[in-house]
C-alpha cells in the first residue's frame, strides 16, 4: 500500500495505534461494490461508445472518460473540489450529443439546460440542492450536467450582472458545497460538466483580424471553420480569453483549466457521417430474415460526394447533415424497391438488388435494378432495367420517377448471399413484403395532393418522415422525430399536418404557443401544465395508435427572440421547445398553489412533432398591409430564401 492509497481518516483500536484505510474500502463501503464497479467499467467504455455517435471528437470524449473514471475511483473520498469539465466549442459539432450518451449509458445524471433558469435561478438552485441532499443521503453518486452556461453570463457589454446559476456552480467548485435558504449541503462527491457556445464577439473579433472582413457567422464554410479553430487556439491563454468574455475573473479562473475546445466538424468527418447514415438508412429499409424479402442495396461513392455536396452546411453543424442526407438517402432507397421494370410485368414483389449512383454536376440519379425469380429452388436474374430520378434544388429531394409500384415494401433483407433456398408462392412474398400493419401511409401522398396544391416538396418530406415514423415498433426513438413547416401565411402549414394525422388515424395534440410568451416563468409552467392536460384529455385515442400521436406547436415565430431592430427579447418559453426538440421531455421547477416547491415533467418523445412559423412580411421590405403585398412580391421572397441554406439560416437568426 502506498502513501497515495491513504486519506486521512482512521479509527482507533483497542491498542491505541491508528488503522488507516484505503480509498477503495471507504468507497466500496459508502456506495457499494456492485455499482461503483457497474459505473467504472462503463467508464472506460465511454470514449468507443462516443465513437460510435459523435463523429471527429475523440479527444474531448478520451479527456472525458478520464475524467469519469477519476471520478468514480475516488467515489466517496474526495475532500476537495468536485471533478469537474467544461466543454466550449462551435454550434453542432457534438457538445450535446456527447453528453447524451451518459444518460444512454444509465449513468446517475441530473440534466439542466441554464437557458431554462436565466430569470428564475433560485429553482436552479433549489433542484441542484435537492439532487445533491438525494444523493448524499442514499450514498449514490450523481453528475451534474449544466448546457449552455454561455446563455447566463456574468459579464454582458460593458456591464456586470449576478448570475444565480454561475453563482451556485462557482460554490459548488470552490468549496464543495451548495447553499440554499440557510441550509447548507455538502457537494464533494458530485461531477460537474458544462458546455457553452463561442460568443458572437468572438466570431467577431476572428472575422476581422483573420478573414479581414465581417462575415456572418452563418456564411462561414468549413474551411472558416478551421481557421477558427486554429485561430482560437494560437496561444495558451485562448481559454481565459474566451471565458471572460462572460464571467468574471473568479468564474474564469475555476473553469478554465479545465475546459476543453471541442474540434470543428472538418469534410472528412462529414463525410464519415455520411457514410454512416447511408449504411443506416440500407439496415432499416432492408431489414427481415425470410427469402422473399432480399434486397440488395448498394451506393457508389457518387451518392457520398452528392449526399456531402447538397446536405453539409457547416454553420450548422453534424444535425441538418444527418436529417437531410437520411431524408435523401431514404427516398432513393425507396425507389429503387419500388421501381418497375420495362418488361410490362410489375415485379416488385419479387427479391432484386439495385445499385444507386448520383451525376454530382447534374444531379440525376441513375438506380440500376435487377429482379430476380426462384427456378428449381435457385435464385435466378429475371430482368434489368434503370430507373432515373432529377434532383429538385428548391425542396432538397428528388422528384420521384414515373415508374413506381403503388405500394412500398418494407423490411427486407440486405444481402442475396444464399442462392438456394426452398420455393415460395408469390401469395407468400407479397404477405412479407406487404405487412398489414405497415401499411398505414398508404395513399398519404394523394390525400394531401387532393386538398393541398403546389406543396408537393413539402407533400414528399412529409410522406418520407411519416413512413420511418409508423415503422417504428415501439413509439420512441433515440431521438425525437420532428420537421419545422416555416413559409408566409395562409399556404397550408398546419392544414397538411391535420390531414396527415386524419389520414394516418393518429390523435393530435395541438397548441399555439402564441399564449405563452411571456418573460413571466409562470408562463412556463403554464405551457407545460397545458400540453400535459392535452395529451390525457385525449391519452384513450393515443393508447388505440400503440402510443403514436402528432404534437403540433403552432406559430412558434411570435415566440421570437429577436426584434427586427436587432434587440434581445426573453423568451424562456423556446427554452422549454429546444429542450423537447432535442431530448423529447423536460422537467421544471415551479410553486404550487400553497406556495410550495413542485416539479413538472412532459414528455413528448413517443410523439411526432410538427412546428409550424410564419415568415413576417416586414423582413422582405413587403407593405405592412398584407393585402398590398402582390403575388410577385412573394413568389420573389420564396426564390430569394431558397436560393442559398445561408439565406434561410439569417432569417430564422433574424427572428428565433
Amino acid at each position: 500500500m502506498t502513501f497515495m492509497d491513504l486519506v486521512v481518516l482512521g479509527n482507533v483500536n483497542a491498542s491505541g495505534s491508528t488503522e488507516y484505510f484505503k480509498k477503495q474500502a471507504i468507497s466500496d463501503a459508502r456506495f457499494g461494490v456492485g455499482d461503483r464497479e457497474k459505473y467504472l467499467k462503463q467508464a472506460y467504455e465511454f470514449a468507443d461508445a462516443v465513437k460510435v455517435d459523435v463523429k471527429g471528437q475523440d479527444t474531448a470524449a478520451l479527456i472525458l472518460q478520464n475524467r469519469l473514471v477519476q471520478y468514480f475511483e475516488n467515489l466517496g473520498t474526495r475532500t476537495r473540489e468536485p471533478i469537474y469539465m467544461n466543454l466550449i466549442g462551435l454550434p453542432g459539432v457534438g457538445k450535446t450529443a456527447m453528453l447524451s450518451k451518459l444518460q444512454q449509458l444509465d449513468f446517475p445524471v441530473a440534466h439542466y439546460d441554464a437557458q431554462n433558469f436565466e430569470i428564475d435561478s433560485n429553482a436552479f438552485v433549489l433542484s441542484v440542492y435537492q439532487k445533491i441532499e438525494r444523493a448524499n443521503r442514499s450514498k449514490a453518486p450523481l453528475i451534474l450536467v449544466i448546457e449552455e452556461v454561455d446563455k447566463v453570463p456574468e459579464i454582458s457589454g460593458n456591464m456586470e450582472k449576478t448570475s444565480g446559476v454561475i453563482g451556485a456552480i462557482n460554490q459548488i467548485l470552490s468549496d464543495g458545497i451548495l447553499s440554499y435558504n440557510g441550509s447548507t449541503v455538502e457537494a464533494h462527491n458530485v461531477m460537474v460538466l458544462t458546455t457553452m457556445n463561442f460568443s458572437p464577439t468572438e466570431m467577431e473579433r476572428f472575422t476581422e483580424e483573420v478573414l479581414d472582413k465581417r462575415k456572418s457567422f452563418y456564411d462561414f464554410t468549413i474551411d472558416d471553420m478551421q481557421k477558427f479553430n486554429d485561430w482560437i487556439k494560437s496561444t495558451a491563454s485562448a481559454k481565459y480569453k474566451i471565458l471572460s468574455n462572460l464571467f468574471r475573473s473568479n468564474t474564469v479562473r475555476r473553469m478554465a483549466p479545465f475546459t476543453v475546445i471541442m474540434q470543428p466538424l472538418l469534410e472528412d468527418t462529414y463525410r464519415e457521417i455520411i457514410s454512416r447514415v447511408v449504411s443506416e438508412a440500407i439496415e432499416r429499409n432492408t431489414d427481415g430474415k425470410n427469402i422473399s424479402k432480399r434486397v440488395e442495396i448498394e451506393v457508389d461513392q457518387t451518392v457520398i460526394d452528392f449526399l456531402y455536396m447538397k446536405t453539409v452546411y457547416a454553420p450548422s453543424g453534424a444535425g441538418e447533415t444527418v436529417l437531410r442526407a437520411d431524408g435523401i438517402i431514404d427516398q432513393l432507397i425507396s425507389f429503387a424497391i419500388k421501381a418497375k421494370g420495362g418488361s410490362g410485368r410489375d415485379f416488385v414483389d419479387r427479391p432484386r438488388s439495385a445499385k444507386i449512383s448520383i451525376d454530382v454536376s447534374t444531379g440525376k440519379a441513375n438506380i440500376m435494378v435487377t429482379s430476380y425469380v426462384f427456378r428449381h429452388s435457385k435464385l435466378e436474374p429475371l430482368e434489368s432495367f434503370k430507373v432515373q430520378a432529377d434532383f429538385d434544388g428548391s425542396s432538397g429531394l428528388f422528384l420521384p420517377p414515373k415508374e413506381l409500384a403503388v405500394e412500398k415494401p418494407t423490411y427486407i433483407q440486405a444481402t442475396l448471399h444464399a442462392q438456394t433456398a426452398k420455393a415460395i408462392t408469390q401469395r407468400e412474398t407479397m404477405q412479407f413484403r406487404y405487412p398489414q400493419r405497415k401499411k398505414a401511409t398508404i395513399g398519404l401522398r394523394s390525400s394531401l395532393e387532393v386538398h393541398l396544391l403546389g406543396q408537393g416538396a413539402a407533400i414528399d418530406l412529409i410522406e418520407s418522415e411519416m413512413n420511418k415514423y409508423m415503422a417504428l415498433s415501439k413509439p420512441t426513438s433515440k431521438e425525437p422525430m420532428f420537421k419545422v413547416l416555416s413559409g408566409f401565411p395562409g399556404i397550408g402549414k398546419s392544414e397538411i399536418v391535420k390531414l396527415t394525422a386524419s389520414h394516418l388515424k393518429l390523435p393530435v395534440v395541438k397548441v399555439n404557443i402564441q399564449g405563452f410568451v411571456s418573460d413571466n416563468p409562470k408562463s412556463v409552467e403554464d405551457f407545460v401544465a397545458t400540453i400535459n392536460n392535452e395529451i390525457k384529455r385525449q391519452q384513450r385515442a393515443i393508447n388505440e395508435a400503440e402510443g403514436k400521436f402528432i404534437f403540433l406547436l403552432e406559430e412558434v415565430d411570435k415566440a421570437y427572440e429577436i426584434t427586427p431592430k436587432g434587440d434581445l427579447v426573453g423568451r424562456p418559453v423556446m427554452a422549454i421547445v429546444k429542450d423537447l426538440l432535442n431530448d423529447g421531455k423536460v422537467e421544471i421547477s415551479g410553486q404550487s398553489a400553497i406556495g410550495t416547491p413542485s416539479r413538472q415533467s412532459l414528455d413528448i418523445s413517443h410523439a411526432f412533432t410538427f412546428v409550424t412559423m410564419n415568415f413576417s412580411v416586414d423582413r422582405f421590405g413587403f407593405t405592412a398591409d398584407p393585402r398590398m403585398t402582390t403575388v410577385e412580391d412573394v413568389i420573389g421572397a420564396w426564390k430569394k430564401l431558397n436560393s442559398s441554406v445561408a439565406g434561410i439560416k439569417q432569417l430564422l437568426g433574424s427572428q428565433v
